[in-house]
């Protein structure tokens, strides 16, 4: 069953946002979502697309544990370094996703949880049913 409660159970780092703002961002996607082309997918389509713009909108560092959660901070900023005799280089830029032209990745490209509800959308959507 899709709620409130079990979107915690899946995503405790959440626990700090109000339990309306859940219900909100919840009720939000199911009306967004098609269950039918989403297929055994949908409930996770559900709680990906809901973390996405619960993370964008939230300050959720204080349900964040020491437990091996994935650092959210930096979502859609690549970081690269390269060496040479000269010395050590490192560069930061956005990423591919957050500065696409196609206004659906750089959306979900700014979160991983966004990164997740569009790896789900490519392996259940033709390519051509995504905005491009």
């Amino acid at each position: 069953m899709i709620d409130s409660s079990t979107f915690l159970a899946e995503y405790p780092e959440f626990s700090g946002v109000s339990a309306p703002a859940v219900a909100r961002r919840i009720t939000q996607a199911l009306a967004t979502i098609d269950q039918g082309r989403m297929g055994i997918y949908y409930e996770d389509a559900v709680y990906l697309w809901s973390a996405h713009y619960l993370y964008l909108r939230f300050d959720i560092s204080t349900g964040i544990d020491s437990e091996g959660l994935l650092d959210q901070e930096n979502q859609g900023v690549t970081t690269s370094q390269s060496a040479s005799t000269g010395g050590l280089s490192s560069s930061t830029s956005v990423s591919g996703l957050v500065s696409s032209l196609n206004p659906v990745e750089a959306d979900f490209g700014r979160t991983n949880y966004g990164l997740q509800y569009m790896s789900l959308l490519r392996q259940t959507l033709p390519p051509m049913w995504l905005c491009s």
